[in-house]
């Protein structure tokens, strides 16, 4: 759910978007929660409706 700066994609981001680690650390790491506990609430939802 958490990627971080031992992550290729991290520094993949990092370099391209040209945002310090500092902050690409924050940025990034809010944004990896945001969409893993999306993920966790759908899969639920979906678990609920389809049984």
């Amino acid at each position: 759910m958490i990627s971080h700066a031992n992550d290729s994609y991290f520094w993949v981001i990092s370099k391209f978007s040209g945002v310090g680690m500092k902050e690409m650390l924050r940025v990034y790491s809010v944004a990896t929660i945001l969409m893993g506990l999306t993920s966790f609430i759908m899969v639920y939802l979906l678990s609920i409706i389809l049984l």
